[in-house]
C-alpha cells in the first residue's frame, strides 16, 4: 500500500470519514476536513488518483498520427475540449500592404485575412470565428452575414 494511501486512511479515521475510501473521496470530502495537514493529504491523494487516470501522451504515442489527430489527443489528455467557434470583440483593425484585413481581438489573438472578399470590420465590432473545411477558419460579424477566410498569427 503506497504511503499516501495509508495516510489517507489514517486521516479519514481520525476525522470521522472512515466511510469514504480513497477511491471514493471527492473534492467536497477533502474540503470538509478541519485539520490543515489532513486536508492537504486528502487533496494530495485526490490529485494522485486523478493524475494516474490519464497520463499525457508521449512522443511515441503521437508518432505516425497527423497533426490534427495528435493535437486532439494532446487536448484530450489535458482535459481541453474541442472548440468549434469563438466570439470576440475587435480591438484593432487595419489593412496590410496587400489590402488584407488584420485584426487584434479582445482576447489578445491576432487574425489575418487570407482571401480577397471585402468585409468592413472596425475596432469595436463583435466577430465570430468558426472552424471550416480542411482545417480553415471563417470570420464573420457576430450579427451574421458573409464571412472571410482567416488564419491566426502566432
Amino acid at each position: 500500500m503506497p504511503g499516501h494511501a495509508r495516510l489517507w486512511i489514517l486521516v479519514a479515521a481520525c476525522c470521522g470519514l472512515a466511510r469514504i475510501s480513497l477511491a471514493e473521496a471527492t473534492l467536497a470530502d477533502c474540503r470538509h476536513i478541519a485539520g490543515d495537514r489532513e486536508r492537504l493529504a486528502c487533496y494530495d491523494a485526490l490529485a494522485d488518483r486523478t493524475g494516474a487516470a490519464s497520463p499525457p501522451p508521449t512522443a511515441a504515442d503521437l508518432f505516425g498520427h497527423d497533426a490534427v489527430r495528435s493535437a486532439a489527443m494532446a487536448r484530450a489528455a489535458a482535459g481541453i475540449g474541442d472548440t468549434q467557434a469563438i466570439t470576440a470583440t475587435v480591438t484593432q483593425a487595419r489593412r496590410d500592404a496587400y489590402g488584407k484585413l488584420v485584426m487584434v481581438l479582445g482576447n489578445g489573438q491576432t487574425w489575418e485575412q487570407i482571401d480577397t472578399t471585402p468585409l468592413p470590420v472596425k475596432a469595436g465590432a463583435e466577430v465570430r470565428i468558426r472552424r471550416a473545411a480542411l482545417d480553415s477558419y471563417l470570420l464573420s460579424l457576430a450579427a451574421g452575414g458573409q464571412g472571410i477566410r482567416v488564419r491566426r498569427r502566432p
